[in-house]
């Protein structure tokens, strides 16, 4: 298994654990309902990672090719 799979794998387990046990504690639910619910956000989770990683690329990307020198840079 490859480093990225290793922590992609570790990140799914671990958003499924924290929401599995978020929903159970606080809506006082079956254990069941509460790890289907876990199992339906995990994908949300990781597309919203993903998301976010592609935003803050995008706009690195945007601010290198739109940004001005300063004054003082042109001398």
């Amino acid at each position: 298994m490859t480093t990225r799979k290793a922590k992609t794998g570790a990140f799914a387990v671990a958003t499924w654990i924290a929401i599995t046990l978020i929903l159970q504690y606080e809506t006082e639910g079956s254990w069941l309902r509460s790890a289907l619910w876990g199992a339906l956000a995990t994908p949300l989770a990781f597309w919203m990672a993903w998301l976010r990683t592609r935003m803050n690329k995008h706009a690195r990307e945007w601010g290198r090719r739109h940004s001005r020198s300063w004054p003082e840079r042109k001398r």
